[in-house]
């Protein structure tokens, strides 16, 4: 049985250094659904996404998919769908002071299927909790 850490259910925001940012929401039965992706204040089409993880520069990529779940409350577990036919869960680190969920903070790609060379590429990221009034977007 899945547990789903209260931390991170709600509305994230995920940003990258390319001026991308996209909005998730985490339900607290363990559902996951990209709300948009905007780019210079223009809104993306809906498989625009920075969702995803990759294996190296030419490797395997991984998108989220529509479900997660955690280990415990540092721990976040995303199912995914990647482009070589493969699904895998996708491990990430977050700090352990959820005071800071509400200011962009780096995560870490923990592993991917079990493997521990994937990382959101080319751009690093950072996850936000968005706040009552919303993602700032």
């Amino acid at each position: 049985m899945y547990q789903y850490s209260s931390r991170f259910v709600g509305d994230w925001r995920i940003d990258d250094t390319s001026q991308l940012t996209s909005v998730y929401t985490f339900t607290a039965a363990g559902k996951l659904t990209l709300d948009q992706t905007v780019a210079g204040g223009r809104m993306l089409a809906p498989d625009w996404s920075l969702g995803y993880v990759a294996q190296g520069q030419l490797g395997a990529r991984c998108g989220f998919d529509t479900s997660w779940h955690t280990t415990d409350d540092e721990t976040l577990v995303i199912a995914s769908t990647c482009n070589d036919g493969l699904d895998r869960d996708i491990v990430l680190g977050f700090q352990a002071d959820a005071k800071l969920d509400g200011t962009p903070q780096d995560v870490t790609v923990i592993s991917v299927g079990g493997a521990t060379d994937w990382d959101h590429l080319p751009n690093a990221w950072q996850f936000t909790k968005c706040q009552a009034t919303g993602c700032g977007l």
